[in-house]
């Protein structure tokens, strides 16, 4: 056997491997998906298309060098089968569902409680100001002496 033949049951077990690198890297992009969803900056999407096109290359090279030792093209197949049966599946409904969980906790969470922060502050603030009336009256340091 040349080093370049595998033979029938390594390449399928190399391609099993793949394809569930394929699916960790489809969770992984779920995950940047939330992410963007939640910031909504355009700079940050490109951040993180940029760096899960990287992270994609990465693993890869990694897994095609240590699974075969040379890069092959059906490991990058079965990767990309993976990433796609993630995304189409249960990515779908992992994005769905933690959106919907961020949002409702942003919605019923979140921004009560910033505007009951933000009325006790401005309460104690016009109390402040009403105990207080005589600051501008008051003459400074330096005019006294």
């Amino acid at each position: 056997m040349t080093p370049m033949q595998l033979g029938i049951e390594a390449e399928r077990d190399v391609f099993a491997a793949a394809v569930l690198t394929g699916l960790l890297l489809g969770a992984l992009y779920s995950v940047f998906s939330v992410v963007r969803h939640t910031l909504a900056v355009r700079a940050f999407t490109f951040v993180a298309d940029l760096t899960y096109s990287l992270l994609y290359g990465i693993a890869f090279c990694v897994a095609s060098l240590t699974l075969t030792g040379y890069y092959r093209l059906f490991v990058l197949f079965g990767m990309l089968t993976g990433t796609i049966c993630w995304c189409l599946t249960a990515g779908r409904l992992a994005v769905w569902l933690l959106c919907g969980l961020i949002d409702a906790a942003v919605k019923y969470l979140l921004i009560p409680v910033i505007d009951k922060v933000y009325k006790l502050v401005t309460v104690i603030g016009s109390e402040f100001v009403k105990s207080h009336t005589n600051f501008k009256n008051r003459k400074k340091i330096s005019e006294i002496t």
